[in-house]
């Protein structure tokens, strides 16, 4: 039974760590609040703009 540690040596630590950084995670980037509210007005009133012309286009096909 040998008694040597498993994992990388120190000089393997160091090659991986020049060739690929450290190991963290990215920061995600931040929408700022505002173009988060503009984004949802957007959608909202391109919602009723789509929904609105059809109804209108089906009432007025109704009437003589």
């Amino acid at each position: 039974m040998s008694k040597t540690r498993p994992g990388l040596t120190t000089a393997e630590t160091a090659a991986r760590l020049a060739a690929d950084g450290p190991n963290e995670l990215a920061r995600a980037r931040r929408t700022h609040p505002l173009v988060l509210l503009l984004r949802q007005l957007v959608h909202l009133f391109a919602g009723r703009g789509a929904r609105g012309g059809r109804a209108r286009s089906r009432s007025s096909s109704a009437r003589p």
